[in-house]
């Protein structure tokens, strides 16, 4: 629509122009999901400003508009995870002003993520930094374990661009040693349908293999997955254990033999 484009072009003088015209949808939530966009299935134009916008906007938008501060998308996610995974600090420390009791709690439907854990999940320390102290200040919880059973330290070490600042601030909190478990029995029953999987030799599918081999990972096993050997660096000199085996049976080197070839990291873990 005109003010989903007004609002993504950052211009305000538009968006109050349209917001004041009789007939304006100022939340026209999206009929479908556009991956190219990163963009989900009912993400209304609030969302699209926590994401993309300035918080002069998100203000028209709340104030003229009345757009619902409380939407959320085909996923479960509102406003503020959509401000986190956009890297947006100015609109997160809005959101927080605007709304000082706001409940850091609501997580996405299909792993069980909070805001936080989608910063240390998608953030490098430049925006990642400020916007975790943002969300700590207001009184998220560092110890939150998502539905899947990720926490900020595996979500921090997992992904080949997983950034060492972010993996630092979680070791600060989290217990570098603390294996994968899921908190819902949804989760279980997914693993151990996918551990099934794998023993039976299901290995040529990513997503099954990924996601077969997380119970019981450490976040070195994580950063070992993904090939991240300055991550591996961080998490041995912070004590990790090399000997700590998934539910498969799994050391971080056999992970590593098994992602890779990663000859850094397997010399890094085959030092005794």
């Amino acid at each position: 629509t005109p003010l989903r484009f007004a609002v993504i072009r950052r211009d305000a003088a538009r968006v109050r122009e349209l917001l004041e015209q009789t007939g304006t949808d100022a939340e026209a939530p999206l009929s479908r999901d556009y991956p190219d966009q990163f963009r989900k299935k009912g993400m209304t134009i609030l969302h699209d400003a926590m994401f993309f916008s300035t918080p002069e906007i998100i203000a028209l938008l709340l104030d003229v508009g009345k757009a619902r501060h409380d939407a959320i998308d085909g996923q479960g996610q509102d406003a503020l995870i959509w401000a986190v995974t956009g890297s947006n600090v100015e609109a997160v420390r809005f959101w927080l002003k605007r709304f000082p009791h706001w409940d850091l709690t609501v997580c996405d439907t299909v792993v069980g993520n909070n805001a936080l854990l989608w910063a240390f999940y998608y953030l490098d320390e430049r925006n990642g930094l400020p916007i975790v102290q943002l969300l700590l200040n207001a009184g998220a919880d560092p110890n939150f374990v998502a539905n899947a059973g990720g926490t900020i330290l595996h979500l921090a070490a997992g992904s080949d661009d997983s950034s060492v600042g972010m993996v630092k601030l979680a070791l600060k909190y989290q217990d570098v040693n603390h294996q994968f478990r899921a908190k819902s029995y949804f989760w279980s029953c997914v693993y151990w349908v996918l551990k099934m999987a794998l023993r039976f030799g299901a290995t040529s599918h990513k997503f099954v293999e990924v996601f077969g081999h997380s119970p019981g990972m450490t976040a070195l096993h994580n950063a070992a997955m993904f090939g991240n050997s300055p991550v591996v660096r961080v998490l041995l000199e912070a004590g990790a254990d090399k000997t700590l085996r998934t539910d498969l049976g799994l050391t971080a080197l056999d992970i590593t033999r098994i992602f890779g070839p990663f000859p850094v990291i397997e010399e890094l873990l085959g030092q005794i």
